[in-house]
């Protein structure tokens, strides 16, 4: 789904694109920026050398992330057009099962159970998308201010949904903390130290800020999906070490093929 949603804005109409960013409600731009950063270091790392089973995971949260800021600008350019808040919902609640498979790729051979978690959560994932697409009361209104989206959700299964992404976060949470005190390889304790860092930066500033100032209740996953651009900004970090460990690792061998032909003449 977060693979279309930029072509859609980039399709986008001058005009439509024209009145989001004259609404005096909402300002567009945070979002904008964050999910162009998102998309191209996303493209940036498919392009690049590194672990395939790293960067294949890394990207697709960098998509997801930036799927949602896409799916929000189009929620603001027309709040009665409910489709678009229902694929921010369906984008998101995949945001987690692919961190947990990220987790599992980074340490497969310790953790089964982390890998077969993965692959349970995007099974759920997968339904509850689908439910939120079908439901009719999953979504109902959208309220857009300054920078934040507010949702409607006025179905009774919504705390389902809600429970699901967070204790897949703290899933995440935990996964990288087990990672990073059992796991003996050095690169792969960093990236997880990387995904660690970034979770806590955008899950708990966006609970707190809602704590703090209960009218920002109901914008929790606008909220948090902003806060999310330290996880982008975390993967991109984590991406840099793996291009820098693969380009080492290519000269390493290289440099072994070169002695070993020379000692054979």
């Amino acid at each position: 789904m977060p693979l279309w949603i930029p072509l859609l804005f980039c399709l986008g109409t001058t005009n439509q694109v024209g009145q989001v960013l004259m609404n005096t409600d909402y300002r567009p731009l945070l979002a904008i920026i964050t999910g162009l950063f998102e998309v191209g270091v996303a493209g940036w790392a498919v392009l690049g050398p590194g672990r395939r089973n790293i960067v294949r995971p890394t990207v697709a949260l960098l998509l997801l992330l930036a799927g949602y800021q896409f799916a929000e600008v189009f929620v603001c350019m027309n709040t009665s057009e409910i489709r678009f808040a229902r694929v921010a919902f369906m984008d998101i609640i995949f945001l987690p099962p692919t961190g947990l498979w990220l987790l599992a790729q980074l340490g497969a051979q310790d953790y089964p159970k982390i890998r077969r978690a993965a692959g349970t959560t995007i099974g759920l994932a997968g339904l509850l998308a689908t439910w939120v697409w079908v439901d009719p009361t999953f979504v109902t209104r959208s309220v857009c201010e300054v920078i934040l989206a507010r949702y409607v959700n006025p179905t009774p299964l919504y705390p389902i949904y809600a429970a699901f992404y967070m204790l897949g976060l703290g899933a995440m949470l935990i996964g990288a903390s087990l990672g990073m005190a059992h796991r003996e390889d050095p690169l792969d304790r960093q990236n997880m130290a990387d995904i660690q860092i970034g979770t806590i930066l955008f899950v708990v500033p966006g609970i707190f800020f809602q704590i703090l100032f209960p009218k920002y209740i109901g914008t929790s996953p606008s909220m948090m999906c902003h806060f999310a651009a330290f996880l982008g900004i975390a993967l991109w970090h984590m991406l840099v070490r793996e291009r820098r460990w693969a380009l080492a690792h290519s000269q390493a061998n290289a440099m072994r093929s070169v002695t070993s032909h020379l000692l054979a003449r």
